[in-house]
């Protein structure tokens, strides 16, 4: 029977039956045809694959990694790209060291929210950082108006949607659609998030306008991104929320680079190799006996090369190490 008409029966009137739209319907069906959905075009367009992609002199998977794949300067990854293995522990558990080997998996924790901080020097986000307050937290008491200790999980979800979103230039249509909540819920959400950390609204809106009057955008490091001729209102939009973005998301790409220039030379010396990046995290396969000691030496490296970029807060290493790909 069409989707559509599986609706119908349940007295639910779709106009099409695409994913964004079954996502803003409130009922467990809806629900679980977005969720089967996602989960068969990971199966069928990735995971299926990956058999094929082994090496039959290695038995080993070799991807190919691109330093200025995406425009914005971070690496990108093909043949397979590595980099859409969902984050779950159950996905990433495919991926095993080799026999006496152990894999470190190294990853900068919230590092565009702190590059943002930076870039604004808000004095609420700072001070978070600073005191090791959880922003998400923070972030949640503000939007939704709660005391802090009173703050749910759901509403600490939502806010971290709400963080890393405005991060990345989203709207408050796709806050909505992320959140499944109205549009002018969305954007009263907004409203307050910007109410709350006004120097971060300033930031992002000097960037956004930045890019639309000069036509590119810049890093600390001095790469810029060129654009586009603007056309018509819905570019400048475009625009503004690439400029927003593009900064952050820039300087992140350098950080991570800036750390494996400084880790990539101690490597042959522990019996190790870089097996894997995925934007701000670093995989690494290390003969199991080195592993403590890379470890210490990795997550020293990675914090040495975010503070090159990172001054008035501090920079946190999520790191661990396992017998596989851990989260």
């Amino acid at each position: 029977m069409p989707v559509r008409s599986i609706f119908q029966t349940i007295g639910i009137s779709l106009e099409s039956t695409d994913t964004a739209t079954l996502g803003r319907i409130n009922h467990p069906i809806a629900k679980e045809l977005v969720n089967y959905r996602k989960l068969n075009k990971l199966i069928t367009s990735f995971a299926a694959k990956l058999p094929g992609h082994i090496s039959p002199w290695t038995n080993r998977i070799h991807s190919d990694f691109h330093q200025l794949g995406t425009e914005t300067g971070r690496f990108t990854c093909s043949n397979p790209n590595l980099q859409q293995m969902p984050n779950g522990q159950e996905w990433r558990s495919l991926f095993i060291a080799g026999d006496g080997n152990r894999i470190i998996t190294a990853d900068y924790s919230q590092i565009e929210l702190r590059i943002l901080a930076e870039f604004s020097q808000d004095a609420v986000f700072l001070e978070a950082f600073r005191s090791g307050l959880d922003l998400h937290k923070q972030t949640a008491s503000q939007v939704f108006n709660t005391p802090f200790d009173a703050v749910t999980k759901d509403q600490r979800n939502a806010a971290k949607a709400i963080n890393f979103g405005l991060v990345y230039g989203m709207s408050a249509s796709g806050l909505a659609l992320r959140l499944n909540i109205p549009e002018p819920e969305a954007e009263a959400y907004i409203t307050r998030y910007f109410r709350a950390y006004p120097a971060i609204k300033d930031c992002l809106q000097t960037m956004g306008m930045s890019a639309v009057n000069k036509g590119f955008s810049i890093t600390p490091l001095g790469r810029k991104r060129f654009y586009k001729p603007i056309e018509g209102n819905s570019g400048q939009k475009s625009r503004e929320r690439q400029g927003r973005n593009t900064p952050i998301q820039s300087t992140c790409g350098d950080i991570l680079k800036t750390a494996i220039l400084y880790i990539y030379p101690a490597l042959p010396d522990f019996g190790a190799n870089i097996i894997n990046l995925v934007h701000d995290e670093l995989v690494i396969e290390v003969r199991e006996d080195h592993a403590e000691a890379l470890q210490v030496l990795v997550k020293d490296r990675m914090i040495k090369a975010g503070c090159q970029f990172i001054k008035t807060s501090p920079i946190e290493v999520d790191i661990s190490i396992d017998t596989k790909w851990k989260k």
